[in-house]
């Protein structure tokens, strides 16, 4: 197995979570969104792909009826300089 840079896990979390969610699998591509929150908290380089990666994880648990996580994941991007399109999201939610 080759190492991967935190971009290339990215780009492979994110596309697994994708492909999990438009399979009906939401408990599945959770985890991977998950991971990806983790490794964006993990790697300054990524940090400014929280808000989307925190947006995933809001969907899904409201797909998954759990609205108290889903509104502690939209928590994550109230905080200042996450962009309006994501911001605007947590707070109509």
């Amino acid at each position: 197995r080759f190492a991967e840079s935190p971009e290339e896990r990215w780009e492979r979390l994110s596309r697994l979570a994708g492909i999990r969610e438009q399979m009906a699998r939401p408990e599945a591509a959770l985890e991977a969104a998950a991971a990806l929150l983790t490794l964006a908290n993990a790697e300054a380089a990524l940090a400014e792909r929280r808000p989307s990666a925190a947006s995933l994880a809001a969907r899904l648990h409201l797909r998954l009826g759990q609205p108290a996580k889903a509104a502690e994941a939209l928590a994550q991007n109230t905080a200042a300089g996450v962009p309006v399109e994501f911001l605007r999201e947590a707070v109509l939610q």
